[in-house]
């Protein structure tokens, strides 16, 4: 237990379980649950990790998530998704920057690797690409 609530350091087999370190509440719904809640991060062993706030045990608020692939997003959560401002890079280097709505594009831009604009984003449609 810490002064601002309790707080796990570790969970699980780093080769065979997601690790979790960060702050956590407790809830005595039968037994007593630890549930993640405040800042921590989360790692996988396929290497996704999430770095950022958490609510309820779902990723909400502000965070950071790289993909095994190499994409990453930096931006809002809400209930585990991408929500609310937030920038998706893939790893080339292309990117989207914008407004996300339950883990989708929504209204924003998507730029090349080189910053040219590749196309704009209307209530969750590519409405134009570039060049046309």
């Amino acid at each position: 237990k810490t002064s601002s609530g309790w707080e796990w350091k570790t969970i699980g087999d780093k080769n065979n379980n997601p690790q979790y370190k960060g702050e956590v509440k407790r809830e005595y719904i039968i037994f007593g649950d630890y549930i993640i809640e405040g800042l921590g991060s989360l790692t996988f062993p396929d290497g996704f990790k999430y770095v950022g706030e958490w609510k309820d045990g779902k990723r909400h608020g502000q965070g950071t998530s790289t993909f095994p692939s190499g994409n990453k997003y930096v931006g809002e959560f809400k209930d585990g998704r991408e929500h609310g401002q937030g920038t998706f890079t893939t790893f080339e280097g292309d990117k989207y920057v914008g407004e996300f709505k339950g883990g989708n594009f929504w209204n924003g831009t998507t730029y090349e690797i080189d910053g040219n604009i590749f196309g704009k984003w209307v209530n969750g449609k590519l409405k134009v690409k570039y060049p046309p």
